[in-house]
């Protein structure tokens, strides 16, 4: 009876401290088990993204919601394979929904990491030659999301930190840094290895390094990879094309282009 009663209050506690602010939610609320395979269908993840938009609409202070607008967002994005003016629109909508969870809490990892994800999302959309102004916008809110929790989402942002500095160019145009970008994706792997973003990009970046071993072993640790939630199950299952694709390409002794985009199936374009 006695732990009965510690647990209720203690989850009373929980409860209030959430309404003040004492606590905040660190994710998306996600699908069951049963239903991640719907986040693999475009058209009705298109319809979970207008019912999250609505719940926003009548919960505009709620932080989970915002969060789950974002993810939805990066959802529809990855998944749009045709129109890169689609795939912009659903980039600033991951924009606003991190910008708008600045508003809410500034002091939380969610709201930076998507600003900086929503800019990347418009890079990439756009082309990395086509977007280098954009590279301060996407840098210092993912460190800024560190800085705050590292281990948030997956540790994401250190993942895409790595990313940034894989795409763009190096010195004089840009800040990109292999070195910098193992050490990032290291990171990411060191808190969460479980997540196939940070393994997906190492591989990339060691097999455009020419170090085509070890970007074999982290293909092969993909493979082994337990998906423990809706994103990171999301991720594995439309990563698992792009990390064949690597395997196919370096067994057959080929040269990674530049510019070549394990994070998406649609070439960018100049789009408004």
């Amino acid at each position: 009876m006695m732990k009965r009663r510690l647990a209720i209050g203690v989850g009373i506690a929980a409860f209030f401290l959430v309404l003040t602010g004492g606590l905040r939610p660190v994710g998306a609320e996600e699908l069951p088990r049963e239903r991640w395979p719907e986040t693999l269908q475009p058209a009705r993840v298109e319809s979970l993204l207008n019912e999250a938009l609505h719940k926003v609409q009548a919960q505009p202070g709620s932080i989970e919601a915002h969060l789950r607008v974002a993810q939805l967002g990066f959802y529809a994005w990855r998944l749009e394979k045709t129109d890169n003016r689609k795939r912009l629109r659903i980039a600033f909508r991951v924009l606003e929904a991190g910008e708008k969870l600045l508003k809410l809490d500034s002091d939380h990892p969610g709201g930076w990491h998507w600003v900086g994800a929503g800019y990347g999302m418009i890079g990439l959309t756009k082309g990395v030659l086509n977007s280098l102004q954009l590279v301060p916008k996407i840098k210092a809110p993912m460190e800024k999301s560190i800085a705050l929790d590292a281990g948030w989402l997956h540790a994401s942002a250190l993942a895409q930190l790595s990313r940034l500095y894989t795409m763009i160019p190096g010195f004089p145009l840009s800040i990109g840094d292999a070195a910098l970008a193992e050490k990032y994706a290291r990171e990411a792997i060191s808190l969460d290895p479980q997540f196939a973003l940070q393994r997906l990009y190492l591989a990339d970046l060691l097999w455009y390094q020419g170090r085509v071993r070890e970007a074999l072993a982290e293909l092969d640790a993909f493979e082994k990879l337990q998906p423990v939630d809706e994103l990171s199950w999301f991720s594995y299952e439309v990563s698992k094309p792009k990390a064949a694709e690597l395997r196919e390409r370096i067994l057959k002794g080929e040269k990674r282009d530049r510019f070549y985009d394990v994070l998406s199936d649609i070439q960018p374009g100049l789009v408004n």
